[in-house]
């Protein structure tokens, strides 16, 4: 396989000799940050982790979904950061006792302290229209397919799922379907979906604001040719991904968009329409919040804020509005 539109990696910029490094300390650094997170910013941060060796440092951060109980003693003059990639329906009920601690948030939503989504957009200005390679379409005989583990999520995505096969062909991979194809052999599961497929169920395990996670924003950044199917209000996905760039679920039926997806693949000229987005745009690194939360310590002085209840803030107060229950699990 070879992607059609890969992330561009931006250049690593010259850092100020004469800025003080920020040495920032993660508590419970999960596997996928890199204590290297900072080395591509252009300003001076570096970070340490470790949950004995926080005591001494001046900036903390708190890996939420992973917290319990009570918190550590914070230490006076300590700026504790509470960062976050799940929705809240997984971790917001583990914070409960988390009070008066976290002076900012680094998640998904656009009002967090420092908004970190798992991927974003920048305008194409660098690579010519002719450049572009042409889209996969001719090996492309088989209609959905769909990677999923976790069969029993807040959204209810796999009952939703059941009702559009019955009117249109989807193939389930993983624990909640029939077919098999192991995380060990990523770059295979993402050739069978470039060659074979040409839609893809991007759909998340909570129905929750601003929580558009990387089972999207993948299929961008590895250039694949399959059209993303999402599945939640439309302000959401218009807001965060380039315009004409994948199909809403939340728009139709579920017998209207088996319908659509039918039309679609026996239209090529029609499926083309969906790529055509990048002529102008390109998919961004995942981490560069990493740089803005660098940004942001510099001027630290400036930014002062302590949450009351960060349980509360995470579910939008106790009630949970930020997540919402789906509505359109049924046969129409």
């Amino acid at each position: 396989m070879q992607p059609m539109t890969k992330v561009v990696m931006q250049p690593k910029q010259e850092i100020s000799q004469h800025q003080e490094n920020i040495e920032v300390h993660y508590y419970n650094k999960p596997p996928s940050v890199s204590l290297q997170a900072f080395s591509r910013c252009p300003d001076r941060c570096s970070m340490t982790s470790g949950e004995k060796e926080y005591i001494n440092k001046k900036i903390v951060i708190f890996h939420g979904p992973d917290l319990r109980g009570k918190p550590p003693m914070k230490y006076r003059g300590q700026l504790w950061i509470m960062q976050s990639m799940e929705p809240p329906t997984i971790y917001a009920d583990y914070l409960k006792q988390w009070h008066r601690v976290f002076n900012w948030t680094l998640v998904h939503r656009r009002d967090s302290d420092i908004f970190s989504p798992y991927g974003s957009f920048a305008p194409n200005r660098s690579v010519p229209v002719n450049d572009i390679q042409p889209i996969a379409w001719t090996k492309k005989d088989k209609t959905a397919a769909w990677f999923v583990s976790n069969c029993k999520a807040q959204s209810r995505r796999l009952e939703y799922v059941q009702y559009l096969q019955r009117y249109v062909d989807i193939h389930i991979y993983g624990k909640c379907g029939n077919m098999s194809c192991p995380r060990s052999m990523h770059n295979n599961c993402l050739t069978k979906l470039q060659d074979q497929y040409k839609f893809y169920l991007a759909f998340e395990n909570s129905l929750c604001a601003d929580y558009i996670t990387e089972k999207t924003t993948r299929l961008f950044q590895e250039g694949l040719d399959v059209i993303p199917i999402v599945r939640g209000t439309g302000e959401l996905y218009r807001m965060h991904l380039p315009p004409n760039s994948f199909i809403n679920a939340h728009d139709f039926t579920v017998k209207e968009l088996a319908q659509k997806m039918k039309s679609i693949s026996n239209n090529k000229a029609e499926f083309m329409k969906y790529f055509s987005w990048r002529k102008n745009y390109y998919a961004e690194e995942i981490d560069l919040f990493y740089c803005d939360l660098c940004k942001k310590l510099h001027n630290a002085d400036k930014y002062k804020r302590l949450y009351e209840s960060v349980s509360h803030w995470i579910n939008d107060h106790p009630d949970h509005r930020n997540c919402q229950e789906p509505t359109d699990v049924h046969d129409s």
